[in-house]
């Protein structure tokens, strides 16, 4: 005789489970398939990788990236993983970096699940949460990237240790200290902006859900493990370079005094339609707030105050949590008591279904679920086109047959430096030097990741204007170049469609016509000049 529980086997919350992590992992992994190459950046680390592989497995000095004499001080885990995946299996460097960040950013998905459920204390509030995480587009954009090598194991061992910290401080259970020591442990090895984000979340799950002596020496025993776990990599740093690399890169944020603005406008979502999941986001967080549970609402808050460079990955699992909290508790009753059929049912951990027994709730999920994952494909689907284009590889392939190693390039294009592709794959692809990368810098002194940042934008101008343009942005800053590299077309991160733009027209035509430069390449969108 069969149990009597089997018919109940596959829960509405499975359904949703099931829904987020398979159209999770398709909206993730589709712009790598579609792309050919790493998704816009990953040129730094492809060389850090390269470093590692070419040094036996042990950590440089200096990584070889621009011929700056960059410290070897990012933390290099996710390097050594990506370095043993090419030589364990043979898989080429520059596939392991298109498709490893992806394929863990689809893992950051049921660690969500395991978050949410913890804080939430309700099953079907967590896959709600999770659907609306898996489609919330800060939940990949940046992670998917070829720079994502680092920021999605960064993301994944985040909200790992969240979860056991929290399940620590609320639990009190010393299994906790063993799991959140190892994955805050794993979490430093990886990724510095998510460590920081880390420690400030972890400080204000103390402020809710610790305060005392336990949870006070559990915090002290958990650093004291993470620090000793962490030592070969930071020890060696600070023997080789001091603390300078440490103090530079604590200084490479965006602080500004409006890092509170995106909490009001609530468009840091970056939903494409309708800004579906935030509504959802704003109810459940007024709903918190009304009932004085001011937990949530200060976790959201927290990214934009510990670094406003880049909150938003961290700032939308609390706002998921508050939309399953809008949707189940507010929005689902609602719809419930429009239809008569309340009957006085309360809310509670199994709202979800519940609603399910009318129409009205049926067709809210159902909406919530199809419209959430349409914004999420048409988010996500443009970045197969944020790639170095195939016109670019083959000039890059040229300018490392046919050019002196060690030569000096300006390269003149249009578009934010950081959404270039080329601009931060030259160096790794050609082992050249581009005197306009940005990445890499932070790690400096003397605030030269700013300089140069500052300096992109003016020498972008010149690209309406002739060579004269380049030649005063150079020599104000003490810049000697062998070569000028000229890219006419508008970047994809710009321009959506095909475009028949041509950019550089006029600065083309000057350095034809100055004798100091000879042309030595063209293709349909570049030219490439010597400086004699």
């Amino acid at each position: 005789m069969q149990p009597t529980h089997t018919k109940e086997r596959f829960t509405l919350e499975d359904l949703l489970l099931f829904w987020a992590i398979l159209f999770g992992a398709v909206v993730r992994l589709m712009p790598a398939l579609g792309a050919g190459f790493p998704i816009n950046d990953g040129g730094l680390f492809y060389t850090m990788t390269q470093d590692i592989l070419r040094n036996d497995y042990t950590l440089p000095l200096y990584t070889t990236y621009n011929g700056a004499q960059i410290p070897f001080a990012y933390p290099p885990l996710a390097f050594y993983l990506a370095a043993f995946l090419v030589k364990a299996f043979g898989l080429p460097l520059i596939e392991v970096i298109r498709f490893l960040p992806p394929l863990v950013a689809v893992a950051t998905i049921p660690a969500f699940y395991l978050l949410s459920r913890a804080v939430l204390k309700s099953r079907p509030q967590a896959a709600l949460a999770t659907v609306a995480f898996a489609m919330l587009p800060p939940s990949f954009d940046l992670i998917i990237l070829g720079g994502g090598l680092t920021r999605s194991f960064g993301a994944l061992f985040c909200l790992l240790t969240l979860w056991s910290v929290y399940e620590l401080y609320t639990r009190r259970e010393r299994r906790y200290l063993v799991t959140s020591a190892l994955l805050a442990a794993l979490l430093v090895w990886v990724h510095p902006e998510s460590s920081f984000h880390a420690l400030f979340l972890v400080a204000l799950f103390w402020l809710f859900w610790g305060r005392d002596v336990q949870s006070a020496l559990h915090s002290l025993l958990v650093a004291v493990a993470v620090i000793a776990l962490t030592t070969p990599w930071w020890l060696t740093v600070l023997l080789r370079h001091g603390t300078t690399p440490f103090a530079s890169i604590l200084q490479s944020g965006w602080h500004n005094w409006f890092f509170w603005t995106p909490l009001l406008t609530f468009d840091f979502p970056n939903e494409r339609y309708l800004s579906l999941i935030a509504v959802l986001g704003v109810i459940g967080l007024l709903t918190q707030l009304i009932r004085k549970e001011f937990f949530l609402p200060a976790w959201l808050a927290t990214p934009f105050v510990a670094e406003p460079r880049n909150p938003y990955f961290f700032a939308i699992v609390p706002l998921a949590m508050m939309a399953a909290i809008g949707l189940d508790e507010v929005v689902l009753p609602g719809i419930r008591a429009l239809t008569g059929r309340s009957n006085g049912a309360p809310t509670g951990q199994d709202g979800a279904t519940r609603y399910l027994t009318t129409a009205g709730g049926r067709i809210i999920l159902a909406y919530f679920l199809l419209y959430s994952l349409l914004n999420a494909f048409a988010y996500a689907a443009p970045f197969a086109r944020f790639v170095l284009t195939e016109e670019e590889r083959d000039a890059l392939t040229w300018v490392t047959g046919h050019t002196p190693s060690g030569s000096h390039f300006l390269l003149i294009t249009y578009g934010n430096q950081f959404n270039t592709p080329v601009q931060e794959w030259f160096p790794a692809l050609t082992e050249r030097i581009n005197l306009t990368t940005v990445q890499g810098y932070e790690w400096l002194p003397g605030r030269v990741f700013y300089r140069r940042r500052s300096d992109f934008p003016l020498l972008m101008r010149c690209i309406f204007q002739d060579i004269r343009c380049v030649e005063a942005w150079a020599k104000e800053r003490g810049y000697d170049f062998d070569y000028v590299y000229v890219y006419q077309a508008l970047p994809a991160a710009i321009y959506a469609q095909e475009s028949e733009t041509e950019l550089g027209n006029l600065l083309i035509l000057s350095l034809q016509n100055a004798p100091e430069y000879e042309p030595v390449y063209r293709s349909e969108h570049i030219a490439i000049f010597r400086h004699r």
